[in-house]
């Protein structure tokens, strides 16, 4: 089972609970979800709902800055102050006419289970109160606690809707691309085992952060498609001429030229084919700015991105050419 599959049964698994679970515990289990998918905004209005008042303000300090751990001091600051406006307009609640002295902007503070309490305690309150306008008076304050209440109710189960379709179509497309990558994997394992081990070694410490294995995948993803340009378009020494008398060295380091020579001959339509040499273009180009990257010592997140989307490239068109070598469509004479 992948991470998100598994986020996506704990997400389902809320959903289904909701009607029947206390307000506090759909919280938690929201919270939880928001901190694991790195949804700093949403795990920081949960953890405000479910934090009682008071206590060590550094801790609370350091909790908050927690969920923005992605930030720099400043930013992480300035998101928990604008955060803070929105929360405090969620907790204003409607002023009834039995409150018309009530400041302008009250707000009712305090975690989900301090509002229920209240709730609870003016309820039972009026249960007890003999003047009818005091009861009245109560039961409409205990009111403005289930308002809110239900505005953090709302907020919650709307979040985790939007989490769950989200995460349904991450799964599907997940389980679309391993089911991709294990074909390739298996037909590269036939012709190029060594490639394969040498990437999948790479690839793994470079997701671990390990730059020199960041090279070296960059590396693997040129000899896959070298060693796809080998199966389908053996080099040449005499190069060819297109329809338009232009020349196509077919040399045993151009590669790319020998991929869409053979793309050429295969009768998939000329749309498929450019489409697929764009692509060829795209992730040669891409390869040799990040080894120039890596030459000069240039590690930051905008290559560790483009290595994954070469790696994804690489893994389509290596599928993609090598299934069309087996393919009865071959045109054989141009």
């Amino acid at each position: 089972m992948t991470s998100d599959e598994h986020l996506l049964i704990l997400v389902r698994q809320a959903l289904d609970d909701f009607e029947t679970a206390e307000l506090p515990a759909s919280c938690r289990r929201a919270f939880r979800i928001a901190h694991l998918l790195g949804h700093s905004k949403d795990s920081w209005f949960f953890r405000m709902d479910l934090r009682p008042r008071g206590g060590a303000i550094e801790l609370r300090q350091a909790e908050t800055l927690a969920l923005f751990r992605d930030q720099e001091m400043a930013a992480a600051r300035d998101a928990h102050k604008a955060l803070l406006e929105m929360w405090m307009k969620e907790r204003q609640p409607t002023i009834h006419e039995f409150f018309n002295d009530w400041e302008k902007g009250t707000l009712l503070v305090g975690s989900i289970g301090e509002l229920q309490r209240s709730q609870q305690h003016m309820e039972l309150e009026a249960s007890r109160e003999p003047d009818l306008v005091q009861r009245l008076k109560l039961e409409a304050r205990g009111d403005m606690d289930v308002e809110v209440l239900e505005r953090i109710r709302a907020r919650t189960f709307a979040y985790l809707c939007r989490v769950e379709t989200d995460m349904s179509v991450a799964v599907i497309t997940e389980r679309i691309f391993e089911r991709h990558r294990a074909r390739v994997d298996l037909l590269l394992r036939e012709v190029a085992s060594d490639v394969l081990e040498r990437f999948t070694a790479a690839y793994r410490r470079a997701a671990e952060g390990d730059t020199e294995a960041r090279s070296q995948a960059l590396t693997s993803c040129r000899r896959i498609l070298h060693a796809v340009a080998d199966i389908v378009c053996p080099p040449q020494r005499e190069p060819i001429f297109d329809s338009g008398g232009m020349k196509h060295d077919l040399t045993a380091e151009k590669y790319v030229n020998r991929i869409v020579h053979f793309l050429s001959k295969a009768s998939i339509g000329d749309t498929v084919t450019a489409s697929m040499h764009v692509t060829l273009d795209e992730v040669g180009k891409r390869l040799d700015r990040l080894n120039d990257l890596g030459s000069k010592g240039v590690h930051n997140s905008t290559s560790v991105q483009e290595l994954e989307w070469c790696v994804i490239q690489t893994y389509l068109l290596a599928g993609e050419v090598l299934q069309l070598k087996d393919a009865p469509t071959l045109v054989t004479n141009l």
